[in-house]
């Protein structure tokens, strides 16, 4: 049987819970009130997309990051007012046209696009190249990643695009890609596990070879080669 004293207890005992409920809720409603998101789209002057890319948001006490999806869009939530510094991640042979961007979110929500430049290889639309594309300059082909290329073409109409690798002695050719390519820009993973495994360590070139209307249309941009090395850990 419950005492006068163990009654008074655990009526105490309920108001305390009932505050610490009605606090956690105010908080949770303050921060769902005044936090705001952060979003954005990883791209290029082609309208390019760049999935699978890390978005690092921080306002130096806290770290944040994203990965870009398949259409290369972004998203952090909850992110409270103040002043960020917002950086993409992007392999070495690309650059960004702004990094370590400063942002401020000032109790709105704050959305922007990222362009992406290809570095040391200039890819164009203009003039007479039809096709150009940027790649790392090494492979490491005993690991399970993909190799992604960058793809540019001057038609953004779905054109048939052929991906060739073939080593420098000239003994081992690969096709590790003919299929449909749509847009001026465009992200292509390559190498299926069967054709990764036949590599073997050295230099080999890549060709770009872009086909309309069933046949090949050769010329000094086309195909475009580059050359990347093949290693292992």
């Amino acid at each position: 049987m419950k005492t006068f004293n163990d009654m008074i207890s655990l009526k105490v005992l309920a108001g305390k819970m009932r505050i610490f409920v009605f606090l956690a809720a105010g908080m949770s409603l303050f921060h769902s009130l005044f936090s705001y998101t952060v979003s954005g789209l990883v791209t290029d002057k082609y309208s390019g997309t760049y999935p699978g890319f890390t978005v690092l948001l921080s306002n130096g006490v806290t770290n944040y990051n994203r990965t870009t999806d398949a259409g290369g869009y972004f998203l952090f939530d909850s992110i409270t007012n103040g002043a960020y510094s917002i950086n993409v991640v992007v392999p070495n042979y690309m650059k960004m046209a702004l990094s370590n961007y400063s942002i401020t979110v000032a109790s709105a929500d704050f959305s922007t696009n990222f362009l992406v430049t290809l570095g040391n290889n200039v890819l164009t639309t203009s003039g007479a190249t039809d096709i150009d594309f940027a790649i790392p300059p090494y492979f490491l082909s005993n690991h399970s990643d993909s190799l992604s290329i960058q793809v540019i073409k001057k038609s953004a109409a779905t054109q048939r695009v052929v991906i060739s690798l073939t080593k420098l002695n000239g003994r081992e050719k690969y096709v590790i890609y003919d299929g449909s390519v749509t847009g001026q820009s465009s992200r292509v993973t390559l190498f299926s596990e069967s054709i990764r495994n036949k590599l073997t360590i050295g230099a080999y070139v890549m060709e770009v070879l872009l086909v309309t209307k069933g046949d090949p249309v050769l010329s000094a941009d086309n195909p475009i080669r580059r050359r990347i090395f093949v290693y292992s850990e």
